[in-house]
């Protein structure tokens, strides 16, 4: 018996819906998932590193980009080209994030030593109210 709808080679198409999903394609689909967020985890770690300083957001973010990628890998059994992004933006974004967190520790621990040794001379360098 027809329902009315048919496959493009014209035989009836079933759509009683006995059948179990195909395991194979679910764990495609989520592994295919997992590597879209992994991309949009990556790109976001690496624009709030370099936008905003936003270092312990950027370390999380891309630690978790690294892991999504990596889970993406072993589901699908190959790298597709989001899980790569996302790695390489995570990568990229720890690296900056460890970068910009020694700078800026370094310069506060300069400025501070300066303004403990002659604060008269910082401030008159800096006001604080000009």
């Amino acid at each position: 018996m027809s329902n009315g709808f048919y496959t493009p080679n014209g035989t009836p198409y079933d759509m009683s819906g006995g059948g179990a999903p195909d395991p194979n394609r679910q764990n495609q689909i989520r592994g295919e998932a997992l590597a879209g967020t992994s991309q949009t985890m990556g790109i976001i770690a690496l624009l709030l590193t370099l936008i905003c300083n936003c270092l312990p957001v950027g370390i999380v973010l891309g630690i978790l980009a690294i892991v999504k990628s990596s889970a993406s890998r072993q589901m699908l059994g190959y790298n597709t080209s989001a899980a790569t992004v996302g790695k390489i933006c995570g990568i990229i974004a720890l690296i900056l994030t460890v970068i910009l967190a020694i700078v800026s520790a370094y310069t506060w621990f300069f400025m501070v030593r300066e303004i403990l040794q002659n604060p008269e001379a910082f401030y008159q360098d800096y006001p604080l109210y000009p």
